[in-house]
């Protein structure tokens, strides 16, 4: 029950086309109010009184590029804050930037290559105690995928889909080793897109 919780939020948005390009831009807020969970102080020890609320402020963009009638280059970048209601043990800020490259095929195939570089800071958590928190105080490295998509052949399905995909993770932490991977992941499956 200390998970259950409720939010609100909104996020308006601007968009603009030309004929080779789009931009968008999302402003984003968000309120999220725990039903049985307190907020605590930089010991981790719960305060009484207060159920645990965070607020998160954000803004995300992308452009995405035509290059070619059948490619396009998209760049990405997202940056973020939340805070809580207590002495801000939960506070956090977390930025990331990427690009992702796609080229589409005459049998409506698609490739797409992406890649991103990311970083989360826990502006306050205590270092070195992993009964307070077990999420890495900062947490920050990079992310390439690969995937390719295909229409299933000899079924007539709109947006039924082979996907092969590969994606390499690669996090380094230098302040706790202990959060330290690397992590490779394979995918082999049929995708249904409504």
């Amino acid at each position: 029950e200390r998970l259950d919780y409720y939010d609100y939020g909104v996020e308006p948005g601007f968009e603009l086309d030309s004929r080779d390009g789009n931009l968008r831009i999302k402003l984003q807020y968000e309120k999220r109010v725990y039903d049985d969970r307190r907020a605590s102080d930089a010991m981790g020890a719960p305060i009484a009184g207060t159920d645990l609320e965070y607020e998160n402020y954000g803004v995300k963009v992308r452009y995405r590029h035509r290059l070619t009638r059948q490619s396009a280059l998209e760049l990405t970048g997202g940056y973020g804050l939340r805070e809580d209601n207590g002495v801000g043990y939960a506070d956090r800020t977390q930025w990331n930037v990427g690009l992702e490259w796609t080229l589409r095929f005459k049998d409506d195939g698609r490739l797409v290559m992406e890649s991103e570089y990311s970083s989360r800071l826990f502006d306050q958590q205590v270092v070195g105690d992993p009964t307070i928190n077990d999420e890495a105080p900062e947490k920050k490295g990079f992310d390439v995928r690969v995937r390719y998509e295909r229409p299933v052949p000899f079924v007539d399905i709109r947006g039924f889909s082979l996907v092969i995909e590969a994606e390499l993770e690669s996090y380094d932490n230098s302040n706790d080793e202990r959060y330290t991977y690397d992590r490779l992941v394979g995918f082999l499956g049929v995708r249904q897109e409504f």
